[in-house]
């Protein structure tokens, strides 16, 4: 689970906003990200809209 120190983690109030969600999906695929992380296999990317 991702941690801020902003306590954004802890927020009901965010869970339909755009980090809200972010950290829901991350916290779906901690397990894998635990997994492959130690084998140097896991990747990130930025999307930015124009």
């Amino acid at each position: 689970m991702p941690f801020s120190p902003f306590a954004i983690e802890g927020s009901d109030n965010l869970q339909g906003a755009p980090i809200g969600k972010a950290n829901e999906l991350l916290q779906q695929v901690s397990f894998l990200l635990a997994k492959h992380q130690p084998q140097n296999q896991v990747r990130g990317f930025l999307l930015e809209k124009d």
